[in-house]
């Protein structure tokens, strides 16, 4: 029992939940044309790679996907040899000619961005602080939303996401302590970075954050950025951050479609 509990933990939970999508998807389109899934043959894997062509542009997607197959059968002791063999890479360098695919990366958020997002808040709201500061440390933190943020209420996780006590405020520094990250997955080590304050600007990170935790305080297990709701201290969620973020950038009259939470980490690696 010990056992099947650390094979299940082998994966991150949402690592998993994708391979679960990609196993459906496969099943179902065995079922639908009547191929044999377990084991497959290489002519179903090859078909199968040209059925997902319909729905992906890249061909890395493809790959992803056809990877799921290939745990598919390694969960069942079975050998899947496909991924090297000339008839499926024949197929991919095919589909990859046929459907040419840039990928189109969000732009990136600049300090200029930023002061005129400035400009459409309210900082006299107590939610809008919580933006503010949400907005300047992951620019210049560059972190991932998935260390700031949960998916949704329910799903916000002390060891992943950003906690109160994981920001600690020393004279004009703030020092972030991150337990967990994409490259982090296992507790292995923690990364502290330090974070100055910019005096005299708006774009100040040490002062967005105290005036944050002043206008809602919360202890140091709490999420780092949080909302009051019935009594409750409840997480801002990704779909929130998103969302607010296109909102104001779209009042500085730029097409928020072009611009992500992403587009944080990409100003600042400019």
């Amino acid at each position: 029992m010990d056992q099947q509990t650390s094979c299940k933990s082998a994966f991150a939970h949402g690592t998993f939940e994708n391979i679960k999508v990609q196993w459906r998807t496969f099943l179902t389109f065995c079922i639908y044309f009547g191929f044999k899934f377990l084991p497959a043959s290489l002519n179903t894997v090859c078909l199968y790679a040209q059925f997902l062509s319909r729905s992906f542009k890249s061909v890395n997607s493809i790959k992803n996907y056809l990877n799921g197959v290939r745990l598919l059968h390694l969960y069942n002791d079975l050998e899947f040899p496909y991924l090297q063999s000339f008839s499926l890479k024949l197929t991919l360098k095919g589909l990859q000619r046929l459907n040419p695919y840039l990928p189109r990366k969000a732009l990136p958020i600049t300090p200029f961005i930023l002061k005129q997002i400035y400009e459409f808040m309210d900082l006299n709201d107590t939610q809008d602080k919580t933006f503010w500061s949400l907005f300047l440390l992951a620019f210049f933190m560059m972190s991932r939303k998935s260390n700031l943020v949960p998916n949704s209420e329910k799903e916000f996780d002390e060891n992943k996401q950003l906690c109160r006590g994981d920001i600690i405020i020393e004279n004009d520094v703030l020092i972030i302590i991150l337990k967990w990250s994409k490259t982090i997955q296992f507790g292995q080590r923690k990364l502290r970075i330090p974070i100055s304050s910019i005096q005299g600007s708006i774009l100040c990170p040490v002062n967005a954050y105290k005036n944050m935790i002043k206008a809602i305080p919360a202890v140091k297990k709490d999420p780092a950025f949080c909302k009051v709701k019935k009594g409750r201290i409840l997480p801002i969620t990704y779909k929130e951050y998103q969302n607010k973020l296109r909102y104001l950038i779209q009042k500085t009259g730029r097409n928020s479609l072009f611009y992500s939470t992403h587009s944080f980490r990409r100003g600042g690696q400019l």
